[in-house]
């Protein structure tokens, strides 16, 4: 007689996945975004999910959610589409690179404002650094 259980599960996810996630990440502030994943060119990269109702965001920072495949995915591997979406040409091999690029260094950088936030009580009085003249290019 096999005695293991199932993993305990949280929203979907193993229990003990969730709880690193939630460590690692943070989860999302609640509220409703401007724009859902969809519209701004992401899509499952196991399912190829790119819909409104089948690929959301995730309640972690940093990731979506498919609801088909019942994942969370950073959304730095789900870029396929050009932004705003507005046509089904998916992005060459090479932009699809790029922009998953740029949007993995830009998750980064948010992680890292979010860190000088709670850890830095100067960053409420300077607030953020200002930087002129730089584009999305130019981190990539």
């Amino acid at each position: 007689m096999n005695l293991s259980q199932d993993p305990e599960f949280i929203n979907h996810t193993p229990a003990e996945e969730w709880h690193k996630l939630k460590d690692i990440l943070g989860q999302r502030e609640r509220g409703t975004a401007l724009f859902t994943p969809f519209e701004i060119g992401y899509e499952c990269p196991v399912c190829g999910a790119s819909n409104d109702i089948d690929l959301t965001w995730s309640e972690f920072n940093g990731m979506l959610w498919c609801h088909n495949c019942k994942q969370g995915w950073p959304s730095c591997i789900c870029k396929r589409y050009f932004e705003p979406r507005i046509s089904e040409r998916k992005l060459t091999k090479q932009q699809r690179a790029m922009e998953n690029k740029r949007v993995f260094v830009a998750t980064i950088r948010d992680f890292k404002k979010l860190f000088e936030m709670d850890f830095n009580p100067e960053f409420f009085h300077e607030g953020p650094p200002k930087v002129k003249g730089k584009r999305l290019e130019d981190f990539y």
